[in-house]
């Protein structure tokens, strides 16, 4: 994989995240969302793993390090120094191995999260300049820290969410004061908030045909190119102060999700484990399931059925009359909902007994 540059604006209330070919500045790829989008991803995507490899991309780094320096040393023996030292295993300088590994490594920070792929192009970076500038590895420890530093966005995040943008907050409390409030949650936590630098251009340009913008001519937007993690985190969060994004939990999963325009709705649109059922759907049904309970008309529907279905066990009715019956109602019902008949002329129907006999009109 060619080292790239990851370009980030928010236009109109999207989020763009652009991988760029620095040699020539042409677009590569690009990731646009509604502006929160990647927050609530980096929240609930597993990162387990990319804690996990950050130390190992470090031990990579160190051991390519090593035996690179190991055989420039090694050069300097003489042959019967060589054949001693590899005869007792001591010169295995490969290197490939290493590499190879550490550019898997790189695939799957990339492939976890868009926040996740400045270490995949760190790492491209420190291949790229190894294998073809000839330059030796170096900071292979400040790598393997750096998973205490993602550790610390997400947390970052979240408490960011909870302070400024969750919709249950006062509406009261102005923006500034809810900011102060998520500052005061990071101190003690080795987080310091820093806006990031950054520079104004028009984008997206034109020619880039894959756009989801409402307008596609280029606008004057505030860009970063960022560095690390944290200019990610602080980029966004101003963005979406700015533009007062709004955040719910959800019902049903209980996880936050981005709210669009002024609709406060209360489900998300995650899939279900192992259905092809969202939160919305479920949410949807259970709506209608308490309105339906709440309905006079379905709970007078509801009443009745039960008592002439309990007739089938008492021998009064046959299930045949008891079908034929059910299937009256439910057109005696929707006449109602349709505001055919009333509800009190749809409860004397019920209770005529009419529907054994097909009446469907009220006398």
């Amino acid at each position: 994989m060619k080292p790239f540059l990851i370009r980030l604006y928010v236009k109109e209330d999207t989020e763009v995240f652009e991988m760029i070919n620095p040699t020539d500045d042409t677009l590569v790829s690009r990731i646009s969302n509604p502006l929160g989008t990647s927050f609530v991803d980096l929240l609930y995507c597993n990162s387990s793993q990319v804690y996990d490899d950050l130390p190992k991309a470090g031990s990579l780094l160190k051991e390519i390090q090593d035996k690179d320096y190991s055989k420039q040393i090694f050069e300097n023996y003489t042959e019967n120094e060589k054949a001693q030292l590899t005869k007792a295993g001591k010169a295995d300088f490969d290197v490939q191995g290493d590499i190879d590994a550490l550019r898997h490594l790189s695939d799957s920070f990339l492939d976890t999260h868009i926040f996740y792929s400045l270490y995949s192009m760190h790492l491209n970076d420190v291949l790229t300049d190894y294998t073809e500038k000839k330059k030796p590895i170096a900071d292979h420890q400040a790598l393997a820290e750096s998973r205490f530093s993602a550790s610390a966005m997400k947390k970052a995040v979240e408490a960011f969410i909870f302070n400024c943008l969750d919709i249950s907050i006062d509406k009261a409390i102005p923006m500034h004061k809810r900011f102060e409030q998520f500052i005061k949650t990071l101190k003690g936590k080795d987080i310091q908030f820093k806006i990031p630098d950054s520079e104004y251009d028009f984008y997206p340009e034109k020619g880039y045909g894959d756009t989801q913008f409402k307008n596609d001519d280029p606008s004057l937007c505030q860009v970063i190119y960022p560095k690390t993690m944290e200019d990610i985190v602080y980029y966004l969060m101003v963005q979406q102060l700015n533009l007062e994004a709004r955040y719910n939990q959800c019902k049903n999963c209980g996880k936050y999700f981005v709210l669009s325009g002024y609709k406060n709705t209360e489900y998300c649109d995650r899939a279900i484990d192992n259905t092809d059922k969202t939160c919305k759907d479920i949410g949807a049904i259970t709506t209608y399931r308490k309105r339906k309970e709440q309905d006079p008309i379905y709970l007078a529907y509801n009443k009745s059925y039960k008592t002439k279905n309990a007739r089938i066990r008492y021998g009064k009715i046959t299930r045949e009359m008891f079908a034929e019956w059910s299937k009256n109602a439910r057109i005696m019902r929707d006449k109602c909902q349709n505001h055919e008949i009333t509800l009190e002329q749809f409860v004397y129907w019920l209770e005529s007994d009419a529907g054994f006999h097909g009446v469907l009109e009220i006398k």
